[in-house]
């Protein structure tokens, strides 16, 4: 596993440097369109391809597309993976005997040191075990949210273009199999979720998949309702926001040193419709 960094420090590297490029960009883009549709975009002699509302999401999920694309394929993948549960350093042992969760002064401490000493070193051993397996889920849920957010865009996007007609029961589900994602990596930093294999987390991906498979059955027998529809958006909006927000509030921690002055934009961005 690679030595952790802090934020300021990955900025500094040229992974952060694009990013901060790429992004940047993005922001401007982004805020010159919003300007140029509150004054008035037919009034500019520009192209009038993005002046309508159609052409707007085209460009707008083009630039979304092409961002998260970025990360997905030049960041994410990159993020440490442990390969061996058993490595560890002579640092994060000290940290487990900072931590105490043994009991120095126990009266079978005084009679059997080296029987003390070795169920000591056993409890580290599954400690660390755990510990790594909860930083893998982390690493491999991280990468698959990115994903699942490139392939909603996608679709998003190829709809824009008329390549193919709306669904919105499938745009839901990619919604909320990006949003469980997101729950995943707000398990792992809040729960010990190292007893946790594939079967628990594949029943919970099931529950979306029960879940699209009611709303599907649902719009077509009230025969495609819109109201039936719109409830069904709502839901996934509403559990895609309680997600997000959730993970934001997660890594607000002293542990994982996130800068203060992010916290308030990430939730700034959870609430934008």
């Amino acid at each position: 596993m690679n030595k952790p960094v802090t934020f300021e420090q990955w900025l500094r590297s040229e992974s952060g440097r694009i990013y901060v490029v790429i992004s940047s960009l993005f922001t401007l883009i982004f805020s010159a369109f919003q300007v140029l549709k509150l004054f008035g975009i037919e009034r500019i002699p520009i192209p009038t391809f993005p002046a309508s509302d159609k052409g707007w999401l085209k460009v707008n999920y083009s630039i979304q597309v092409a961002f998260i694309a970025y990360v997905v394929f030049f960041t994410a993948y990159r993020f440490s993976k442990i390969k061996y549960a058993e490595k560890t350093t002579p640092n994060e042992e000290t940290i487990w005997q900072k931590l105490e969760l043994h009991d120095p002064a126990s009266e079978r401490h005084k009679e059997n040191t080296e029987e003390y000493e070795a169920e000591n070193q056993e409890a580290w051993i599954k400690f660390k075990q755990g510990a790594n397996k909860v930083i893998k889920q982390f690493a491999w849920f991280w990468v698959l949210a990115w994903f699942s957010w490139l392939v909603h865009y996608i679709y998003l996007l190829v709809h824009s273009l008329d390549f193919l007609t709306t669904d919105v029961a499938v745009r839901n589900l990619l919604n909320n199999v990006n949003s469980l994602m997101f729950v995943f990596l707000f398990m792992t930093l809040t729960v010990s979720t190292s007893k946790y294999g594939a079967l628990f987390w594949s029943k919970l991906l099931c529950s979306v998949l029960v879940m699209f498979g009611i709303e599907l059955l649902s719009y077509r027998l009230s025969g495609r309702n819109e109201v039936v529809a719109l409830a069904f958006t709502a839901i996934s909006g509403l559990f895609a926001s309680v997600a997000l927000a959730s993970f934001v509030g997660s890594i607000n921690s002293k542990f994982i040193n996130v800068p203060v002055w992010l916290i308030p934009i990430l939730y700034l961005y959870v609430t934008l419709p």
